[in-house]
């Protein structure tokens, strides 16, 4: 039975607050720029093989970045890690409007992205899973999507006008200045670190767990999809489109779709539906993966790009929220936390590597569809998040 309707709103305290409003001035900033990246290559003369080859180098030096920096991890609170994250990705986005000029940037600005990511998604969820309340994580990470979205819905039609106008350089610049307005507030974040005493045992006994492998399965199959969502659809999109804004728009149009779902889903999830919502969601996302290798025209992957927006928010919602429910059931929630960084990019290295492989082989089209069908099955993977339960869980 769902919560009464007093329940369907509730009051935040600070540092959620300030956590939503850091996460929505991040993804303004991002949604400027980050979908466009794969774009500005293809425009640049790069190859769709060479494109996945650099998504490669970013998750290949993410891993290489855990074994590496682990030490320093330990030693910095959740705030600095989120603080220092934007350094990184600052130079990550000047760079690239140089890497046409300066060809070696092209295996550098990875590492930069690397960074950034390691650092701001560690201390993000480390600070999330802290902050959330129990009986209320469905609902709370319901609204941190519905910030990112409230937030970043025109970012893509803002990023495709300022292209269209100024060019790919100046909306770098731009999407940089932003990001530096989401330091402010940061700094109203209580701080807290990892356990002190983390090893790299720790992640491979996360990794390795039995108990844990369904969720772990579906961890991976989110990250393999992502690749999909992040370099595949967009540049079959823009090549069907052709035209900036109009691409930022359909995106646009995209996240706002799924900003009601984002809430609602969490609503549900918190009333014991959550399984069935993700099943649900999971097969939906998969067959509009599926209908997507006979799109031919631009009206029509612009509607199925709506309508995954609403599966795609339902889903990710309710698995996110188990994700919340196992870091929060554990005494070290941050070993769990990275070593779900680490498992995304453990299964999307040979993943990248096989599109890429593909991209050489096949035409243009033909690599589209495959990666549509690829996407598709990540997509089901989720399902076996369901067959995971966290009061079972025996960290063996």
């Amino acid at each position: 039975m769902l919560p009464g309707w007093h329940n369907f709103l509730f009051p935040l305290d600070r540092r959620m607050a300030a956590l939503y409003f850091a996460l929505g001035l991040f993804q303004f900033a991002e949604g400027l720029l980050s979908i466009f990246i794969p774009i500005y290559f293809y425009r640049s003369g790069f190859t769709v093989s060479k494109i996945l080859i650099f998504y490669t180098l970013i998750s290949a030096y993410f891993v290489a970045l855990v074994f590496i920096i682990l030490p320093l991890l330990k030693k910095l609170s959740n705030k600095a890690m989120m603080l220092w994250s934007i350094l990184p990705l600052i130079g990550y986005y000047l760079g690239l409007g140089f890497v046409l000029e300066f060809p070696f940037l092209f295996a550098i600005l990875p590492f930069l992205l690397a960074l950034y990511m390691l650092l701001f998604n560690v201390g993000y969820h480390l600070d999330f899973s802290d902050a959330v309340r129990d009986g209320y994580v469905g609902r709370e990470v319901g609204l941190s999507y519905v910030a990112v979205a409230v937030a970043g819905f025109l970012s893509p039609l803002t990023g495709g006008v300022l292209i269209g106008v100024f060019g790919f350089q100046v909306t770098f610049v731009v999407g940089s200045l932003i990001l530096f307005l989401a330091i402010i507030p940061l700094f109203f974040f209580p701080s807290r670190t990892l356990a002190p005493d983390l090893q790299l045992k720790s992640l491979i006994t996360y990794l390795k767990n039995r108990s844990l492998f369904p969720f772990n399965l579906s961890g991976a199959g989110y990250a393999m999809e992502e690749m999909v969502v992040r370099i595949s659809w967009p540049l079959f999109l823009f090549l069907l489109i052709n035209d900036f804004e109009k691409f930022g728009a359909v995106i646009s149009l995209g996240v706002l779709a799924g900003a009601a779902v984002n809430y609602l889903s969490g609503l549900f999830s918190d009333a014991g539906r959550r399984r069935k919502i993700l099943s649900l969601a999971s097969w939906a996302s998969a067959l509009l993966w599926l209908s997507r290798i006979f799109l031919r025209n631009a009206g029509g992957a612009a509607l199925n790009h709506l309508g995954r927006g609403f599966a795609n928010s339902a889903l990710l919602v309710s698995w996110s929220s188990q994700y919340y429910k196992i870091a929060r059931a554990l005494p070290d929630p941050g070993a769990f936390i990275l070593s779900r960084e680490l498992l995304y990019h453990l299964a999307r290295v040979p993943f990248l590597l096989i599109l890429a492989w593909l991209a050489a082989v096949l035409s243009l089209g033909m690599f589209f569809k495959v990666s549509f069908f690829l996407a598709a099955l990540s997509a089901l993977l989720f399902l076996a998040a369901n067959r995971f339960r966290t009061e079972n869980f025996k960290l063996v």
